[in-house]
């Protein structure tokens, strides 16, 4: 008798203080995710914050609509990041009544860090993708949406602005432009 309890203890030891592996298998989505050092203002998605930007969520909180994660701005830029592990799942910033002039600067600002884009859509849209290897090219996109390769996106930066990104026209009225940088592997883990 003696043993059959010192054995279902130890059982239940094991399950109650063993490792997760969903745990773990968002810890290693997170890496792979930071790995590809894709961020905005000294913020790379995936990474965990230091002291100092932890001491900035702080002082400059928004709040969180999604579980287990909490929210802040630092310079513009709004940051949704892992309660627990405080490792950055999105990075944004949304601009409103903005000009074009400022709409084309920041894209030119969003080639700088993040070179050719993968797709245009509508002069209205900038997209780079990512998968493990590094950002996907427009040609290895265009192979997966047609069927001949399989792409599994890891993380993408995405520009969107009511205004007319390239095509020349006259001056119009300010609208609104954000971009977002995300991993939606890594989303579904916060949003079920």
């Amino acid at each position: 008798m003696n043993i059959f309890f010192q054995l279902i203890v130890s059982l239940c030891f094991l399950l109650c203080f063993a490792p997760s592996s969903g745990a773990d298998d968002l810890s290693d989505l997170f890496k792979q995710v930071e790995k590809l050092g894709i961020g905005r203002q000294g913020y790379v998605l995936g990474a965990v914050l230091d002291k100092d930007r932890r001491a900035m969520a702080a002082a400059n909180p928004i709040p969180s609509t999604a579980s287990g994660t909490y929210k802040f701005r630092d310079r513009g830029v709004n940051l949704v990041v892992d309660r627990e592990s405080h490792r950055v799942i999105v990075i944004y910033e949304h601009f409103e009544a903005v000009s074009r002039k400022a709409v084309r600067e920041l894209t030119g600002a969003l080639f700088l860090d993040f070179d050719e884009p993968t797709v245009m859509a509508h002069d209205s849209l900038v997209y780079w993708a990512y998968d493990r290897h590094g950002k996907v090219t427009t040609q290895k996109y265009d192979m997966a949406r047609e069927g001949e390769q399989k792409l599994e996106i890891l993380a993408t930066v995405k520009l969107n602005s009511e205004i007319p990104i390239v095509k020349k026209q006259e001056e119009s009225s300010p609208g609104t432009a954000y971009y977002i940088i995300s991993s939606n592997p890594l989303l579904k883990h916060f949003t079920n």
